[in-house]
């Protein structure tokens, strides 16, 4: 393999392993959001035995 090739699968594999590092990092670090329950309707007066 020449010095170029060398060089530019060096660069390449550096640029593939930084970008997969910084979204590894922002997933694992994201702020999480509290959990929130399933969304309840208010039920109407009318609809109460029928649930």
């Amino acid at each position: 393999m020449t010095p170029a090739g060398i060089i530019l699968m060096s660069v390449s594999t550096g640029t593939v392993l930084v970008v997969f590092t910084w979204c590894l990092w922002r997933v694992l670090r994201a702020h999480r959001a509290p959990h929130e329950l399933a969304k309840v309707e208010p039920v109407g007066e009318s609809q109460v035995d029928q649930r």
